[in-house]
């Protein structure tokens, strides 16, 4: 991951807007995909174990439906994969010249999920090839135990930006920060699962491309009870833990703004606990879909929660990164201007400027760095500097061997400028290599 915090680019306004939309989205997805491959492998695991012991198939066809809702969607396991390498990006764009490489704490994360991931995967296989029930079991821990320690990872990066003083003395590739916010956040997290799992029950088993049409009335009536009366479970001891975290909060966390955001999850929470009621009393399974949306909204109204705690408490990190940002804008203004009063002649001397400045860092002409070295990509641009133009100012992933290459932002005069440059040195290249 330490690839990520040196590609990493000098802030600009609408990179600091878009990483913090970024860390929003996708801890939103994340943190549900966690709760619920956690909380559908626990209790899978359960009923399975009551349904063998107690010689009843109905449990054990109730936990294998569990941990079937989770992989029931196609592209599982890359939920556990893009994720933590997106809030890398994020978070070390956040975090830019601060001397703290986060995008390192994303390693483990990684590892975890896709262990974790891979493990509930297998397990889910188990069910249907063996009979082993302690091995099962066993594999079943595994995985809740790995994806537990994703979500500790998770937790204590978003944790670590209440205490800008311990970010120095951080050495490991996971932040501990040993106080009672985190530990809060992790209880919080158990409950949270409670809901995430309850409410997809419902929503899996009732809404879902019309639910389970083969099961029976017995089952159904069991599904609506588990699920509706665990994410209850779960939505009403939230609370507890929301107020819990705002007391453990150090104080440089603390807004106003963040107490409305708190009061407006408080409200989303109500909403839902009255139609889990509703579910229940009623047996009424068409507000699955409801409940489900409530869920995810009031995960988002958690994760901004989450955000204006963290900008509130690095108030000093944003304010530099929009100082550096403003000096980043003026340069380039400025650097435009001289252009301009030079009639905007394209030299190969400003192209070697920008590519020094915004290029070495992912190539070299002769050898692989990030990406490929220019002696393999530019004969075919030869004679066509308007195709390699169009190429800089909008990358398109072309070989599948390197990452795609991220649209750097320059302008039509400074892509010209690049492409010059490349294509004049590749001509020297290839004249030098003649001579030889």
């Amino acid at each position: 991951m330490e690839i990520i915090d040196k590609i990493i680019f000098p802030p600009r306004h609408d990179h600091i807007l878009v990483s913090d939309a970024i860390i929003i989205a996708i801890t939103v997805i994340y943190f549900i995909y966690l709760s619920f491959l956690t909380g559908a492998t626990l209790f899978s695991a359960g009923f399975i174990y009551r349904g063998r012991t107690e010689e009843n198939p109905f449990y054990t066809r109730f936990g294998k439906d569990l941990i079937r809702m989770a992989y029931s969607v196609k592209g599982a396991i890359l939920l556990g994969l893009l994720p933590p390498l997106a809030l890398a990006l994020a978070y070390a764009q956040i975090f830019y010249g601060s001397g703290l490489e986060v995008a390192r704490f994303f390693q483990p994360m990684l590892i975890f999920t896709l262990i974790g991931a891979g493990l509930s995967l297998f397990y889910c296989k188990l069910l249907e090839k063996t009979h082993y029930l302690i091995f099962q079991i066993l594999v079943a821990v595994a995985a809740v135990f790995f994806l537990f320690l994703a979500a500790y990872g998770l937790i204590s990066v978003n944790i670590l930006s209440f205490f800008p003083e311990k970010w120095m003395v951080i050495k490991g590739s996971i932040p501990h920060i040993f106080d009672a916010t985190q530990f809060v956040r992790l209880l919080h997290f158990m409950v949270f699962t409670l809901t995430v799992t309850g409410v997809s029950v419902l929503f899996f088993t009732f809404n879902l491309s019309g639910g389970n049409v083969d099961a029976d009335e017995q089952y159904r009536d069991y599904a609506l009870k588990f699920g509706a009366g665990l994410a209850l479970a779960g939505t009403l001891l939230q609370p507890l833990f929301i107020l819990w975290t705002y007391k453990a909060f150090p104080t440089i966390a603390e807004s106003l703004q963040g107490y409305y955001v708190a009061a407006g999850l408080m409200a989303v929470l109500y909403v839902l606990s009255v139609v889990l009621y509703l579910v229940l009393a009623n047996k009424n399974p068409r507000l699955g879909s409801l409940a489900y949306v409530l869920m995810v909204l009031a995960t988002l109204v958690l994760v901004v929660d989450d955000t204006i705690a963290r900008r509130t408490g690095v108030k000093e990190q944003y304010l530099y990164l929009q100082d550096e940002a403003a000096k980043f804008e003026e340069k380039l203004a400025l650097e435009r201007e001289e252009l301009k009063s030079a009639g905007g002649e394209i030299s190969v001397a400003r192209g070697e400027q920008i590519y020094n400045a915004r290029c070495t860092s992912c190539h070299q002409f002769d050898k692989r760095v990030v990406g490929p070295p220019h002696v393999e990509v530019l004969p075919k641009y030869v004679g066509k500097p308007d195709e390699l133009v169009k190429f800089i100012l909008n990358p398109v992933k072309v070989n599948p061997d390197y990452p795609p290459m991220p649209n750097l932002g320059l302008s039509q005069q400074d892509a010209e400028a690049v492409a010059k440059y490349l294509l004049d040195r590749y001509q020297k290249y290839q004249a030098q290599q003649g001579k030889q």
